[in-house]
């Protein structure tokens, strides 16, 4: 993952954060979603996360769309899923 794709991420995870908490739309747009991840391999996401960079992955529903399984890896708890 190059140092402009783990800005890119940083960006958007918080953004959604903030969405999340002001109760606006916290649609990631899907090229986004494609991108990051294209770009975090699972040797990179282990090891940021045994950094403490995130937390520990979420399990979502089979079903779940693109962005909760990408937020899912991130460690963010998606509303309405668990």
């Amino acid at each position: 993952m190059t140092v402009a794709l783990v800005r890119m991420a940083h960006t958007w995870v918080h953004t959604w954060d903030m969405a999340i908490g002001a109760g606006i739309d916290s649609t990631i747009p899907p090229d986004l979603v494609e991108a990051d991840f294209a770009a975090s391999p699972p040797a990179f996401m282990d090891s940021a996360r045994r950094a403490g960079v995130f937390g520990p992955a979420i399990d979502v529903d089979a079903d779940a769309d693109p962005q909760a399984v990408l937020l899912a890896l991130y460690g963010r708890r998606i509303p309405g899923n668990g």
